[in-house]
């Protein structure tokens, strides 16, 4: 067991007890899952209109690559801005001007349907902001949760965002199919919203050195090792094959179920929640 303030630290179903009665933690983990389940529920909304527009599998993954492309840049970026400034800092910024997005994309949706443009820039606005907020989100959990239950933190917070990939779909599927996608763009927004408020009011992260980490390496520098590393570099192997031979078939599965049967908008969200309810269990 690991010490912690002089005692045990607690496990099992104790820890994730002891860390959801933490001061700020519950706030921040409830905010998480409302702007998970929009971030999976924008993504099917905008996946579905891009293949209402054109019917082209090609067009849905080009939208899909100016979705996914700004990762590469502004993800490893986020995490070094997470080093110097906060990591709660960034995050409360990132979703902010995810909700501003979002809801200009209802507000066009609602107008009528927006030209194929208009979708594509949307869809690298959405990108960069998400991948901005990537790594600081990440660090935001360790940084929130008190040290002792980092370990229970991680693998909660997790569980929960891949239980909002199997939730936000199937609710934006159904509220598609009834009402078009300017809702689910509209309810995306507010979660969105919600999330940063939770950020910018609630408490401050914990930081483990004194004062403004102003040296944290760059990408560029961090890379090197971090390939060299044994542990370190597997996983970023996987992580590049589950990228290059997985995630497609998230982003294609508006032509794969419209092409089940003639399946709608619900359909996507079914197919959609399964790979979610798959990797929750996992």
């Amino acid at each position: 067991m690991k010490e912690a303030r002089g005692g045990v630290a607690p496990s099992g179903r104790a820890a994730i007890i002891a860390l959801l009665r933490a001061p700020g933690f519950s706030a921040f983990l409830a905010g998480r899952t409302a702007a998970a389940l929009g971030t999976w529920m924008e993504r099917l909304a905008l996946g579905w209109m891009v293949w209402e527009a054109t019917g082209s599998t090609g067009w849905l993954g080009a939208v899909a690559f100016l979705r996914l492309a700004p990762t590469l840049v502004a993800g490893p970026w986020g995490g070094v801005m997470a080093d110097r400034t906060g990591a709660v800092h960034v995050l409360a910024r990132a979703e902010f001007a995810l909700a501003l997005m979002l809801a200009t994309l209802a507000v066009g949706a609602w107008a009528g349907e927006p030209p194929l443009e208009t979708l594509a820039a949307a869809a690298l606005a959405l990108g960069t902001a998400q991948a901005l907020a990537n790594a600081p989100s990440k660090a935001a959990v360790a940084r929130l949760s008190p040290p002792e239950l980092v370990a229970t933190a991680v693998p909660v917070s997790s569980v929960v965002f891949h239980a909002a990939a199997f939730v936000g779909p199937a609710i934006a599927g159904a509220m598609i199919a009834v009402a078009g996608p300017a809702p689910v763009f509209l309810v995306a927004a507010l979660a969105a919203a919600a999330f940063a408020f939770i950020l910018r009011y609630g408490p401050a992260e914990r930081r483990d050195k004194a004062g403004a980490p102003a040296a944290s390496p760059g990408f560029l520098a961090a890379l090197p090792p971090a390939l060299r590393d044994p542990t370190i570099r597997p996983t970023l192997l996987l992580h590049a094959a589950f990228a290059l031979l997985l995630r497609p078939i998230v982003d294609l599965l508006p032509a794969v179920a419209d092409a089940v049967g003639g399946g709608g908008a619900a359909t996507l969200g079914l197919l959609t929640g399964a790979m979610g309810l798959g990797a929750a269990s996992g």
